[in-house]
């Protein structure tokens, strides 16, 4: 029996320690989420897909990267090929198996998913090249001879076009530049053609908004004025109207020149 005004340890002391348990959890709480904010998440493996053919005498792998293949090494040491990218990757290792039995007993990847392991069935060398975002590795007997076997005629294809492009592209650029145009993309500018007279003179003025280059060629009485640009020009007005010594006008546009005859 306890008697009234008498202390009771248990019942006082038990919300204070609830009260200070609750503190040291809400503390802690802060903490993790501090140390949360600061934890940077791993880029995701790149889903690297895979072409394996056992072709005619030879073995290829397609290794076929989504945006671009990042640096690698490649080599084949004590039957072994090792391929190792400095980007992780995913890859269906049962896919050599299945499709190059002849070539490969046995496919791995290293923790990191960095490099691909391959045991190979018997002794070859290897020939690696890129073409657009895929890495080609060819398998060779080492009795192989004359040049290593060439890449689909699709994907040489694509290649020659994508190069061509470029070159299209880097010739128009220096023409541009030859012609001081600036902006290639901006809109053709327009052309006024003023019409003067003076004291038995025809004089036509072309007012160009930009500096231009012209040449002029006269035979049997005809001339041809040739602008290193092109311009939209309205002549009707002067067909319709002639000044004196000028019975006809017309304008030519031909590879980014504009000829007023």
């Amino acid at each position: 029996m306890i008697e009234a005004g008498q202390h009771q340890p248990g019942r006082q002391e038990a919300p204070r320690v609830a009260r200070a348990a609750l503190r040291l959890l809400a503390a802690a709480m802060v903490v993790l989420a501090g140390a949360m904010a600061h934890i940077v998440p791993a880029a995701a493996d790149a889903a690297v897909s895979t072409n394996l053919l056992e072709q005619d005498g030879y073995g290829r792998i397609v290794l076929n990267w989504p945006d671009g293949i990042p640096a690698h090494t490649e080599s084949i040491t004590a039957g072994v090929a090792v391929v190792t990218f400095d980007k992780p990757f995913t890859i269906d290792l049962g896919e050599f198996l299945r499709k190059m039995p002849d070539y490969v007993v046995m496919a791995r990847q290293d923790p990191d998913h960095k490099t691909l392991r391959l045991a190979l069935k018997f002794d070859y060398w290897l020939n690696a090249r890129e073409a657009e975002n895929s890495l080609y590795l060819d398998l060779l007997p080492r009795e192989w001879a004359g040049n290593p076997p060439a890449l689909p005629a699709d994907v040489l294809a694509r290649i020659a076009a994508v190069a061509e492009a470029k070159k299209q592209a880097a010739d128009e650029a220096r023409l541009f530049k030859e012609r001081g145009i600036v902006d290639p993309t901006a809109p053709t500018p327009d052309l006024a053609v003023r019409v003067a007279k003076h004291d038995g003179v025809t004089r036509l003025v072309f007012d160009w908004n930009q500096p231009v280059l012209y040449s002029l060629t006269q035979q049997e009485g005809s001339a041809t004025i040739t602008f290193d640009r092109t311009a939209k020009v309205s002549l009707a007005p002067i067909r319709v109207d002639p000044p004196p010594y000028l019975t006809t006008i017309s304008a030519v546009e031909s590879e980014g020149r504009l000829s007023v005859i």
